[in-house]
């Protein structure tokens, strides 16, 4: 064994040693990093538009409603500035109002959603270039809601 081989292996030992030294001082002897508290989780309403895409079921909704749209990526990632998400009551139902536009373009791609988790059913108003596309085929009273949210936040 050559001398540059002989360092390899000591250095290594040495590693192997430390690393089981510091968790014998562990007080209960397990991984170091047991200690980490989990992740938090949060609720779609404290989260920006992108958070729908965190939740299995509201993405599935999301997914379903853009159909086609799913091919532009502003939408399919919803990365662009986004307000936080919020709760609201139309004619009885809860839904949670998200919007979002597209990086560096948000006067002309922008969208406005709304979550019905109680019925797994997105809807949504997409903006883009002045013409405006309702999704998951929402009702007239939730296109009016659609489009007074639109207004608000993009104009």
């Amino acid at each position: 064994m050559n001398a540059y081989a002989k360092i390899l292996l000591a250095i290594s030992l040495l590693l192997v040693i430390g690393v089981a030294s510091a968790c014998i001082q562990c007080p209960d002897r397990e991984h170091p990093t047991d200690d980490v508290p989990p992740t938090p989780t949060y609720a779609l309403h404290e989260l920006s538009a992108s958070g729908i895409l965190t939740d299995p079921v509201a993405k599935a909704a999301y997914d379903a409603a853009l159909g086609p749209w799913r091919r532009e990526s502003w939408l399919a990632d919803l990365d662009g500035p986004s307000a936080l998400n919020e709760m609201l009551t139309i004619d009885g139902e809860d839904y949670l109002l998200a919007s979002a536009c597209k990086n560096h373009d948000c006067a002309e791609h922008n969208v406005v959603l709304l979550y019905a988790a109680a019925r797994g059913r997105m809807y949504g108003l997409i903006n883009q270039l002045g013409i405006t596309t309702f999704i998951g085929e929402p009702s007239p009273v939730l296109s009016l809601a659609l489009g007074r949210a639109w207004r608000e936040r993009f104009r």
